[in-house]
């Protein structure tokens, strides 16, 4: 096949290539061939046993039908050969633009295709972002430990005195027993935590470690976040890249498919919800946009990063991160489905890429 086509890029925009395609007539005509091969055999004439009528009885029949089912498979199968040999892995759909089909002697058409931007990763290293990391101070532990006792025990296990007054205030007015209601003043003891059982903590001193470290994650987490959202704000900047819209449009109808789904799952309409709101169902489609528009830019860029770098994960890694997955059947159709796996190939790289440029940011 490669003999018999040739092409050249007529248009680079940022992320964009547009190519043109020469297709020899030839060519052309054996995939004419197959389709009207297999659409004349379908056709009865009278007079004829299927398949046997003359061919210029038969063409005027399929002929429309043959060019179109021709254009369809021979474009695809000339652009992914294209591709290969430009070494391009497109991101989202090709668009075609067929400039001549029934010429004398060839077939032109463009082709239009979003590829995976270049990362200059010396660029990349020099972004310099801040970001506040918060320490958590002992009045944040001491609140969230209360917190947890008042949800989690019988309140007369820790209201003491307290809760004979508030039991009287509520017999005069309901409202103003929640008023009340919030102790801070109680003392937090070993007992206490012994009962509330949290974390298997045994002493107040035990739980006031055990809660700070999770509120250090927690601040771990945001402060991280935040760089990171700084940092890709930056490589937007300096990484030439164009989202193609069908990507972001079709994730977005996703989006509000799934929404109108589980507002009539609690039996909300769709459009008092969102008078409710102050929004229109255009409005937030928008939204959605914007934001998958950053999805997809991030997830790009590192999955790149991942490539550059060659975080991506090798068959045994691979098999390495989906025996973490705690769930048995998920775990079995990651390891079966090659396309499931794929993806989650993707997720990892993503993750890998992603955390090698917060070290940079750090």
């Amino acid at each position: 096949m490669e003999d018999k086509f040739k092409y050249k890029l007529v248009e680079t925009k940022k992320n964009v290539k547009t190519f043109e395609v020469t297709v020899d007539k030839s060519l052309e005509q054996e995939y004419y061939e197959k389709a009207f091969q297999k659409l004349s055999a379908d056709i009865k004439i009278a007079g004829f046993r299927p398949g046997k009528a003359p061919r210029d009885v038969v063409e005027p029949k399929v002929a429309l039908d043959a060019l179109n089912e021709t254009v369809n498979s021979l474009l695809p199968d000339v652009t992914v050969k294209v591709l290969v040999k430009e070494n391009i892995t497109p991101l989202g759909r090709v668009e075609y633009d067929i400039k001549d089909v029934k010429g004398e002697s060839e077939m032109v058409y463009k082709f239009t295709v979003h590829t995976y931007p270049d990362i200059d990763v010396s660029k990349v290293k020099k972004i310099k972002v801040t970001a506040k990391k918060d320490e958590v101070k002992e009045d944040e532990v001491d609140s969230v430990i209360r917190n947890i006792i008042r949800s989690t025990l019988p309140r007369d296990k820790w209201a003491g005195e307290e809760k004979a007054e508030d039991e009287k205030i509520s017999k005069k007015d309901e409202k103003k027993e929640d008023a009340v209601s919030v102790d801070t003043t109680f003392e937090i003891t070993d007992e206490l935590v012994k009962e509330l059982g949290y974390e298997d903590a045994k002493s107040v001193e035990e739980l006031r470690k055990s809660v700070k470290e999770s509120l250090n994650k927690v601040k771990d987490n945001q402060y991280e976040s935040e760089l990171l959202e700084k940092g890709l704000e930056e490589v937007q900047k300096i990484v030439e890249m164009e989202i193609p819209h069908d990507m972001v449009h079709h994730e977005a109808d996703h989006r509000q498919a799934d929404f109108e789904a589980r507002l009539k799952q609690i039996n909300l309409n769709v459009d008092e919800y969102l008078k409710a709101q102050g929004k229109t169902m255009k409005e937030l489609h928008d939204e959605w946009e914007r934001d998958i528009e950053k999805m997809i830019f991030r997830d790009v860029f590192a999955v790149q990063l991942a490539h550059q770098e060659k975080l991506i994960p090798s068959e045994e890694e691979l098999d390495t991160e989906i025996d973490k997955i705690e769930d048995e059947m998920t775990k079995v159709r990651y390891k079966g489905d090659q396309r499931m796996r794929d993806q989650y190939r993707t997720m990892v790289s993503v993750n890998k890429g992603l955390q090698k440029f917060l070290e940079w940011l750090k």
